[in-house]
């Protein structure tokens, strides 16, 4: 299937944005032992900290100009000694499709039309997400989603400032809302780290839901580019369970034209997903 129609180059500059997920690239940094508290000095609030993240990345009129996103990237597993190409196809609100071509997994499929979240793999078969893992890819996949926090966070507070490796950040706390089928039980709070200086995102702490159980989760961003007035990360590590994933953006496209049912269910999810209504 053609994903996307009308004529585009790849920027030359790398860039980040993904998955958001999937998600799910990634990188350990180094915490310096200085902590300054609250009371060790004024801390500004934590709206504050995301709205100068905000300028700092390109505005939020640049910003709103993009509608879709699309993402070239590798994700290489060094524990494992793998390397995948991955493509994300991204739309506002939170509307995505992604494709991962590895030789030793074949391919696997993901995908969002704004209220299902499923997948599809050699290994897997077709799933659709539920329950606190649903809930937490419909937050993941909002395009932006730290530009655009108050759709996936119900309260941010600055708690401190912390060294990461050798840069002073803000340490903000960022709650989600909580999740329909959490049964009451209050989502885990993420925790971000802000360069002080820059005011970009450097880091992000977070616990994330699967079908396997909650798993802590490490995210480094670096190497920021300005791609079409926008600034975003072009590398972006995540550690988890003792092992990292190194992504590197090869290239971003935004606003082309995608094909019309890019995000529509496939059919063998659509059943599935129908099935479990009927349940």
């Amino acid at each position: 299937m053609n994903k996307a129609t009308g004529t585009s180059s790849f920027s030359s500059l790398f860039a980040g944005g993904a998955l958001r997920i999937a998600l799910a690239l990634a990188i350990s940094v180094l915490i310096g032992a200085g902590q300054a508290n609250a009371q060790d000095g004024a801390l500004p609030a934590g709206d504050k900290v995301f709205a100068d993240y905000v300028e700092a990345c390109g505005g939020q009129d640049a910003f709103d100009k993009i509608q879709s996103r699309v993402t070239k990237s590798t994700l290489h597993m060094p524990a494992q000694g793998l390397s995948l190409a991955l493509t994300i196809y991204a739309a506002k609100p939170n509307k995505n499709y992604m494709e991962i071509e590895s030789a030793a997994f074949g391919r696997i499929v993901k995908g969002c039309n704004g209220e299902v979240v499923w997948e599809n793999s050699d290994l897997t078969g077709a799933v659709v997400k539920d329950g606190a893992e649903k809930e937490m890819m419909l937050r993941e996949m909002v395009l932006d989603k730290f530009v655009y926090w108050q759709r996936i966070y119900e309260k941010v507070e600055c708690v401190a400032k912390e060294t990461v490796g050798d840069r002073e950040c803000y340490k903000v706390s960022a709650l989600p809302p909580a999740s329909p089928s959490a049964d009451g039980e209050e989502p885990s709070p993420q925790t971000l780290y802000f360069d002080t200086e820059s005011g970009l995102l450097v880091r992000m702490v977070a616990t994330i839901a699967t079908a396997g159980g909650d798993i802590p989760v490490d995210v480094a961003m670096s190497d920021y580019k300005v791609v079409d007035g926008v600034r975003l990360p072009h590398k972006v590590v995540t550690t988890l369970l003792g092992q990292e994933r190194v992504g590197t953006i090869v290239g971003v496209m935004h606003n082309l034209k995608l094909a019309g049912d890019l995000f529509d269910l496939p059919e063998e999810i659509e059943k599935l997903a129908e099935k479990d209504l009927a349940d």
